[in-house]
Formats: C-alpha cells, sequence, structure tokens
C-alpha cells in the first residue's frame, strides 16, 4: 500500500480502505471453540422468529496493537461466584493478531 503527497513532516496519518472478508468459523467437534484460532466462540441467542435476540448487555473493543500483535490476545469473562472476573467463565476470546 503506497501514499503519496502531504508534506511528511512529523506525523501524518492515511486511511486506507482495505476490502476484508470474515473467514468463516470452523468449530467441527462443537464445543464453542474455533478449531483453527482456539479462539472461544461467542453463543448467538436466536428469538422465536430465528432473528437475533435483543441482548441486555452491550460489550465494545477497540483493541490496538503494536508492533508484536502475535503476542496480543483478550478474553471475555463472565463475573464468577466468587465476585472476580480472573476465574469467570470466558464467553468470547480473540487473538493472536
Amino acid at each position: 500500500i503506497i501514499t503519496h503527497g502531504g508534506e511528511f513532516g512529523q506525523f501524518e496519518s492515511t486511511f486506507f480502505s482495505i476490502p476484508f472478508a470474515t473467514p468463516e468459523l470452523r468449530d467441527v467437534d462443537g464445543d464453542g471453540i474455533e478449531d483453527r484460532t482456539k479462539n472461544v466462540i461467542p453463543p448467538l441467542i436466536l428469538s422465536s422468529s430465528g432473528a437475533p435476540a435483543e441482548c441486555a448487555n452491550e460489550f465494545g473493543l477497540h483493541l490496538e496493537t503494536d508492533d508484536y500483535g502475535v503476542e496480543t490476545t483478550w478474553e471475555l469473562r463472565e463475573l464468577s461466584e466468587t465476585g472476580k472476573y480472573d476465574d469467570g467463565k470466558i464467553v468470547a476470546s480473540g487473538g493472536p493478531y
């Protein structure tokens, strides 16, 4: 990817639009863990009509990696019975990047 023009002083940003197709998830054994990446696949809850159900909770994640994205992973956990997140059930995960 190449950009041209600009002043290229101390700092400059250029935004690129790169086509991306999300790969199909693969979970052959049905354990809820993606077979290739070992990430936890969050369950999709459907309403009686078959459409995704509304969720009472929202979650957003903005993750910026450094030059070592391969060392970056994340986990989203439920609050455990002990009142801690570190031993709660993992409901979604991602990485490495």
